[in-house]
């Protein structure tokens, strides 16, 4: 998509699990973006850290039937085919063993523990939890989040990018300024990236 802008917003998407099918995956899939959010993870290092992006996150949407899996980022026009490159290559690595570390896991279990415990602080706040939570899953799917959130482990971190993410079929979509498209010469088949899982 063509817009006036500076910076060039990339948006990959794929289907996540299903809350209603699949409960377990969306507990990895929650430990799983945590960790490649993290700024210390290899994968934050080698992107942003790296110059490439300016920014680069990884959401999963629960839903009751397919939840989004995201990655979105930014990046500069002239950076934007060296760093989908380095993206997609990070990407084929959501399996490989070192990936992922023990300690990025149980920072990212304590934080969501910690931040579950606050939310259920406020009212108003909780209120609005529980109604979400009690049409996309169940109560006791809420009620049993954390604890089933902190039994994950790197294997199902793994287990879920196999199933979710690699070699998965995906969307990808870019918001750059035309000119830049123009200079840059971009086609959708240069979204694909193609050899790359």
């Amino acid at each position: 998509m063509e817009a006036p802008v500076g910076a060039v917003t990339v948006q990959i998407q794929w289907q996540g699990p299903s809350v209603g099918q699949d409960p377990k995956s969306t507990y990895a899939a929650d430990v799983f973006s945590g960790v490649l959010n993290d700024q210390r993870s290899q994968f934050q290092q080698r992107l942003v850290d790296s110059g490439l992006w300016q920014a680069v996150g990884v959401t999963y949407y629960t839903l009751n039937h397919t939840g989004t899996i995201t990655i979105s980022g930014q990046t500069s026009p002239d950076q934007l085919r060296e760093a989908l490159a380095a993206l997609y290559g990070e990407i084929a690595k959501f399996d490989t063993p070192g990936y992922y570390t023990a300690e990025e896991l149980e920072a990212v279990k304590a934080h969501r523990a910690v931040t579950s415990a606050f939310d259920r602080e406020r009212a108003s706040g909780f209120a609005h939890t529980l109604g979400f939570w009690w049409s996309v899953a169940s109560l006791e799917y809420y009620m049993g989040y954390v604890d089933y959130m902190a039994q994950q482990t790197i294997a199902d971190l793994r287990a879920y990018a196999r199933r979710y993410i690699l070699d998965k079929p995906r969307v990808a979509g870019v918001l750059i300024a035309p000119e830049a498209r123009q200079a840059l010469k971009l086609a959708p088949e240069d979204l694909v990236m193609a050899g790359t899982r």
